[in-house]
């Protein structure tokens, strides 16, 4: 039993500092994966595991504005103003993930059959979006492939889980890359 416990406080003491680094990231793309793992996991266990996991993404949840305020406060780490600041609209304009997008599309339109490049040749970057990145870089035909692979591969993720929950870490982490 001793065993038992000493494995359940260092589990809780990895995912403290799991949530505290998620936060300090100061990143919105791992807040929302994490957020929509941990949904697809509540919608995919049996029910008797359904509270628990409501509880922990309630108290997870509730926990982000107070770490994210102590960190901006002491760490001058802004993801609270980053989270909470400003609209979305406002921070796709201040973005420069729009102009990146445009000019991976610009890519593809240059030559739809084959692709223009894997990253664009002015900014040397790419849009950081897996879709628009597989038509920029190989084109219509093995992007709408690469599309429907990613479709079906999400699909059996999912249906995977459903079916084994208990061995449903690789489907969470699959749709945690994917986002």
């Amino acid at each position: 039993w001793a065993a038992s416990r000493s494995w359940k406080l260092l589990l809780l003491c990895g995912l403290c500092v799991g949530f505290y680094i998620l936060v300090a990231s100061n990143s919105r793309g791992p807040i929302i994966a994490a957020l929509v793992c941990m949904i697809t996991v509540l919608v995919c266990v049996p029910l008797r595991y359904k509270l628990a996991i409501l509880l922990f993404l309630m108290l997870a949840t509730a926990a982000v504005v107070p770490t994210a305020l102590y960190l901006e406060e002491s760490q001058n780490i802004v993801a609270f103003s980053r989270l909470f600041g400003s609209s979305l609209t406002e921070q796709a304009i201040s973005s420069s993930r729009i102009e990146l997008y445009a000019s991976a599309l610009d890519l593809f339109w240059s030559d739809p059959l084959t692709g223009g490049a894997m990253e664009d040749p002015h900014t040397f970057s790419y849009p950081h979006n897996v879709l628009i990145e597989s038509f920029m870089a190989v084109g219509l035909f093995f992007g709408l492939l690469f599309t429907i692979g990613l479709l079906i591969l999400t699909l059996r993720a999912l249906s995977s889980f459903r079916k084994y929950p208990q061995f449903g870490w690789p489907s969470v982490l699959f749709l945690q890359y994917l986002i």
